[in-house]
């Protein structure tokens, strides 16, 4: 005897369930075009002026915003990885001086010394190179015969 993984529904109630899916949908169609069309208007009677003049400042902030770009919000977001880095400059020279040969090696000297990454979660190795990139430093190049 075969045992079934799945119920196959009936068609009579899948196409049952399509119906009420559509016919929901287009509901809400019907109801979205109504307002948009109610709004639209009240814009243009003297009681949407009010209406008129908010949306003009939003769209007047927006573009304002759009000219000024993200550039000092990503200049921050830069700023602050560079204080942070800076902050943690000697607890990561402390384990480069360890003679830590790994990226991973020093995320776990760090973490092994209570130190957080910048979301207070523990240290990745990702994380570690690009701090010491933002530092300037490099990993110390151990000889072939000290391997």
């Amino acid at each position: 005897m075969l045992a079934s993984c799945a119920k196959v529904p009936k068609p009579v109630k899948a196409l049952s369930h399509l119906k009420s899916v559509w016919f929901s949908w287009s509901d809400l169609k019907t109801r979205t075009v109504n307002s948009v069309q109610k709004v639209k208007a009240l814009l243009e009677t003297p009681e949407g002026e009010e209406a008129r003049q908010k949306i003009a400042r939003r769209d007047a902030g927006r573009r304002a915003a759009w000219a000024v770009g993200n550039g000092a919000a990503m200049q921050a977001k830069a700023d602050n990885a560079n204080n942070r880095a800076k902050s943690l400059d000697a607890e990561l020279k402390a384990c480069l001086y360890e003679r830590q040969p790994t990226f991973a090696a020093i995320a776990k000297c760090l973490n092994a010394k209570g130190v957080t990454a910048a979301r207070g979660k523990e240290f990745a190795p990702m994380t570690v190179k690009r701090m010491m990139e933002r530092l300037g430093l490099t990993l110390p190049v151990t000889p072939p015969e000290q391997q």
